[in-house]
């Protein structure tokens, strides 16, 4: 019964175990779904893990209300800085165009921060041809949930990103590299 994602354990189809059976089946289908999901992210699974906490969201308990710190990420460092200098002007060398640097994701809704992506995309590296992409160095995996659930392709390493440019935009072997 693994295909219909049903639990083993005989108790749980009980009529009076109904509820347990659901949460049961609930878990199975969520550990198959989230198996799914990893294929989609061609390996990048790293920021996989990030807690809920990393969505900023009012929690209100007995009529206060707490807000959730988010993760901001951006550059940190004169190292990243000189990264993703270098990154800009490799890809203007292959004649693509220079990512936004500290670009501010904002929830479209209610237009406020949700992170700083140190260098991004955010029409694609080929405006209306590809997605979004953000490269994220050094960052915590809230950010990179909170870029991927933007919808964005989010590589933590220049090596990733350029090995993604070369393979997919510029249409480049790795072995040909």
């Amino acid at each position: 019964m693994t295909s219909q994602w049903i639990p083993d354990d005989h108790n749980l189809w009980e009529i009076e175990n109904y509820f347990d059976f659901l949460e049961a089946r609930k878990e199975l289908l969520a550990k198959e779904a989230n198996h799914r999901f990893a294929e989609l992210l061609h390996g990048e699974t790293n920021f996989l893990d990030a807690s809920p906490a990393a969505i900023a969201t009012p929690s209100v308990i007995a009529d206060t209300v707490t807000i959730i710190p988010v993760p901001t990420g951006g550059i940190a460092t004169e190292e990243e800085e000189l990264e993703v200098e270098a990154i800009n002007n490799w890809l203007e060398t292959q004649g693509l165009p220079r990512g936004q640097i500290n670009f501010e994701l904002s929830d479209e809704i209610t237009g406020e921060q949700r992170a700083v992506l140190d260098l991004a995309w955010p029409d694609g590296l080929q405006p209306g041809l590809t997605i979004p992409v953000a490269v994220l160095l050094n960052e915590p995996n809230e950010v990179l949930s909170i870029a991927s659930a933007a919808g964005y392709r989010c590589f933590p390493t220049k090596d990733t990103f350029c090995a993604y440019v070369n393979a997919e935009i510029l249409g480049i072997d790795a072995e040909a590299a």
